[in-house]
């Protein structure tokens, strides 16, 4: 869920360079020390991919947790928000 912009999106842990391993039991994925469940908080940068212009397409990229060789870099802080923009009251 990305409530700033009130979409659902996926986040696909399938890596070249990083093994995820998924639990049956526990319903969890895990790479290294790093546990992911259903629904846990992580941080992730939007982008559209362009490669077909005809059909445009959302891709998310881990920020954090931080995972080496699969997690991207922060974008500038100017764009990071973890909040939406608040609405400006009336005034009475």
């Amino acid at each position: 869920m990305i409530p700033k912009y009130g979409l659902e999106a996926t986040l696909y842990l399938d890596s070249k360079t990083v093994t995820f391993e998924y639990d049956e039991q526990e319903h969890t994925q895990t790479c290294g020390e790093k546990v992911f469940r259903v629904f846990d908080r992580v941080i992730v940068q939007l982008t559209i991919d362009q490669s077909n212009l005809q059909h445009l397409k959302l891709q998310t990229k881990l920020v954090e947790p931080k995972i080496e060789g699969f997690s991207v870099p922060p974008s500038t802080p100017s764009e990071t928000s973890d909040e939406p923009p608040l609405k400006k009251k009336k005034k009475t």
